[in-house]
């Protein structure tokens, strides 16, 4: 049994709606498709955004959005992450970024705020799993 969350996120000021321009253009070969398919399943998740909804969404088993929230968690419990614009990619096509800011934000690229707020998220998404396995 899997799920889906949807993240939404906000434009930041002066920021834009439009898809980001770096890579959007570019057709990946079936191989690199491939090899991207088989590491996103090897870690049970995926995550992704979707423009027209504004949102981030994370797919995957109870399992795979457990790691999810695992990953957040340690990131958000690394003391050495506690400085504004410190940030990790998650996934291996790297296009979720999460990472530590002022104020708690989820924009097209990436999931912000402070780490308590990380912890938080993670904890919310935790229990959106377990509802998803009951």
């Amino acid at each position: 049994m899997g799920g889906s969350l949807g993240l939404p996120w906000y434009a930041a000021v002066g920021g834009s709606d439009k898809p980001l321009a770096t890579g959007e253009n570019v057709v990946p070969s079936e191989a690199a498709n491939e090899a991207t398919r088989r590491a996103w399943r090897a870690r049970g998740f995926f995550c992704d955004r979707n423009h027209a909804t504004k949102e981030w969404r994370v797919i995957g088993s109870v399992t795979g959005l457990r790691k999810f929230t695992s990953e957040l968690r340690a990131y958000a419990s690394n003391p050495a992450n506690d400085r504004p614009a410190e940030y990790t990619h998650f996934g291996p096509a790297m296009n979720l970024e999460v990472g530590t800011w002022h104020q708690a934000e989820i924009t097209e690229q990436w999931i912000g705020g402070p780490l308590v707020e990380l912890r938080r998220l993670a904890t919310l998404i935790e229990r959106s799993a377990q509802g998803i396995a009951l």
